[in-house]
């Protein structure tokens, strides 16, 4: 079964300028687009959210292998 889309709707918001240019870089590198990688931020902010109401630890491992635990809020 094919994945069904939302509605598009526009939206306008204020950002702080480090955050554009950030956004612009990361788009950049993906080769996407600065709303794809605003959705890509948003589904993946929701879902490790989601865990962590579950209870889970959400975990970061690093070069060293070493694990640091990665706090929401």
């Amino acid at each position: 079964m094919a994945e069904q889309r939302d509605e598009l709707v526009k939206a306008t918001f204020l950002l702080p300028k480090s955050c554009v240019d950030e956004l612009v870089k990361m788009a950049e590198a993906e080769g996407s687009t600065e709303n794809d990688v605003l959705v890509k931020a948003i589904t993946t902010l929701k879902l490790l959210e989601e865990e962590e109401r579950k209870g889970a630890t959400i975990l970061v491992q690093g070069p060293d292998r070493k694990f640091q635990r990665v706090l929401l809020r």
